[in-house]
């Protein structure tokens, strides 16, 4: 009796809080918390204490109620070896989110630092925890992970990555709001790095709280909010194109047309989030169609600034072939004739050969490339210590020394932030246990041992040709890891973004007047050759 009405209790709080009665929900939860307390500790109970949990979290986030976070977070702490075992990656989830909604709410551009960016790295390695447990178990992650996961990537300034994210949840149609509205908040972010504001840009803005104010999932009370903000930002447009007379629908059928006439390769980059163009994260028309990231257009800039300059070429160079390698790959028909002059010993252990799988196995390696040289350029750019016969990776040089470390904790600079928290994902150390440092290894087994790609479920093995090494050897599926090459290719292309907005504070910071670069080389973009 008692458990069916705290399961018809808890039915009832989850209603007030989409009604946004957030007071009247947290008091009942406290209520309901009590009484699952003294039940008998089996499995129902901590059903229940999971469930009032989650309550707990969400009357915290969007009730702006802290205490309430923090009483979610106690129980998930509490009661983590149960609710690990038995609720998966339910529990990493929900773990993420209270972590999260612990921050202040405060505008990001003036708060994450090197000084606290730890705290919100962990919250991100559950998001990242929780998206690995569901994917072995079901394959599909369920949106609400990725739009709180780009939530997450947001908050440490990973915005190129979080906007692929929202898009891949929005292009669905679904009912999501939080999606459509932290996609404007990471477009206003992008906006106050960049300063690339656009009317196509303000469009883009205005389109998300546009959709939140008439949403079925956002509470009614907060209908007028969303909708003054899209007024407010309609009023902004106006003014500035006052001059153009032209409809939203004949822009969007402009865009379009502009898209279908890019080549099969450009739409390709765009569509998997893969392009280098700072107007192509946002908008799909024609001044998206060329990978024209630079650090200064038509600046004029200093040495250093020309220096970074021929590094970022380095860059987009090596990526750009990397990509192409990928896409010969998907569209291996043009390119397979090629392949009838290898042949190789038959020894039916479903092992992946030839021309077409060395595109990708390459393209993955490149990836690591980039980064390391990513991590050089910051070396030289900040002009830090090197120590004795160090070398210099990408994804551990950060916090070499506690000096070094401490030096990044004085910098206020978004794109560093940026950088590191990828560098975090990738390292496997104790302190940062990166949910993403298989990559690495992997990029290591390519580079300097044996990585055996395979085409089925497991591995087949007629002639026991895996059994005579002394150390074990790694299978990884061909399909797990082109989709694992298409997420290296796009965690290299944020860092690529990244860095371009690291060099571009930093000149800003360190000028002589600090809003505006001054020095004696002008940079031009050159054009690439094929």
């Amino acid at each position: 009796m008692i458990l069916l009405n705290i399961e018809d209790e808890l039915s009832i709080i989850s209603q007030q809080i989409d009604n946004g009665e957030f007071e009247k929900a947290f008091d009942a939860i406290k209520t309901a918390f009590s009484r699952v307390k003294r039940l008998l500790k089996n499995k129902q109970y901590f059903d229940h204490l999971f469930a009032i949990s989650g309550l707990f979290i969400d009357v915290g986030h969007m009730g702006r109620n802290s205490e309430s976070t923090l009483k979610g977070l106690k129980i998930l702490e509490d009661n983590r070896q149960n609710f690990e075992r038995y609720k998966g990656h339910y529990f990493y989830y929900f773990y993420a989110n209270a972590l999260s909604y612990t921050q202040k709410n405060e505008d990001l551009l003036d708060y994450v630092n090197f000084q606290n960016v730890e705290n919100l790295n962990y919250a991100k390695r559950m998001y990242w925890k929780a998206i690995k447990s569901v994917q072995k178990q079901h394959n599909t992650v369920p949106d609400e992970y990725l739009v709180n996961l780009a939530n997450s990537l947001k908050s440490q300034y990973r915005i190129t990555e979080a906007l692929q994210y929202y898009d891949q949840v929005n292009q669905k149609n679904r009912d999501l709001p939080q999606a459509w509205t932290n996609r404007s908040e990471a477009l206003i972010i992008l906006n106050k790095i960049t300063s690339s504001l656009s009317i196509v840009m303000l469009k883009e803005i205005r389109v998300g709280y546009l959709f939140a104010s008439k949403s079925n999932n956002v509470p009614k009370i907060w209908h007028p909010f969303y909708k003054s903000r899209s007024d407010s930002i309609s009023k902004h447009i106006n003014e500035l194109s006052n001059e153009i007379d032209e409809t939203d629908h004949e822009d969007a059928l402009l865009t379009q047309n502009e898209y279908n006439d890019l080549s099969s390769y450009r739409k390709w980059c765009l569509d998997r989030h893969l392009s280098l163009t700072e107007h192509g994260l946002y908008c799909k028309c024609i001044e998206s169609g060329t990978d024209n990231l630079t650090i200064m257009e038509n600046v004029i800039g200093d040495q250093t600034i020309a220096s970074m300059e021929l590094v970022l070429n380095r860059l987009k160079s090596e990526f750009g072939f990397s990509r192409h390698l990928y896409y010969e790959y998907l569209n291996s028909s043009d390119w397979t004739k090629n392949d009838i002059e290898q042949s190789f010993s038959e020894l039916f252990n479903d092992e992946v050969l030839g021309l077409n799988i060395e595109r990708v196995r390459t393209a993955f390696r490149i990836c690591f490339g980039i980064l390391d040289k990513i991590g050089v350029a910051i070396f030289d750019l900040l002009k830090l210590k090197r120590e004795k016969n160090e070398m210099i990776y990408f994804h551990s040089f950060w916090k070499k020394t506690p000096e070094r470390f401490n030096l990044f904790q004085n910098i206020q600079n978004y794109g560093l932030i940026a950088l590191y928290s990828i560098a975090n994902d990738l390292n496997s150390t104790k302190t940062d246990q990166g949910e993403l440092s298989f990559y690495k290894k992997w990029r290591n087994l390519l580079e300097h041992d044996f990585m055996i790609i395979h085409t089925n479920k497991s591995p087949e093995d007629l002639y026991g040709s895996y059994k005579g090494f002394t150390k074990q050897i790694t299978f990884v599926n061909e399909n797990d890891f082109i989709e694992s090459l298409t997420h290296v290719l796009q965690l290299t292309r944020s860092a690529i973004f990244s860095f371009v907005f690291a060099v571009r504070e930093h000149a800003k910071q360190n000028s002589p007047d600090k809003g505006q670069i001054i020095g004696t080389l002008e940079v031009h973009k050159k054009q690439g050759y094929f």
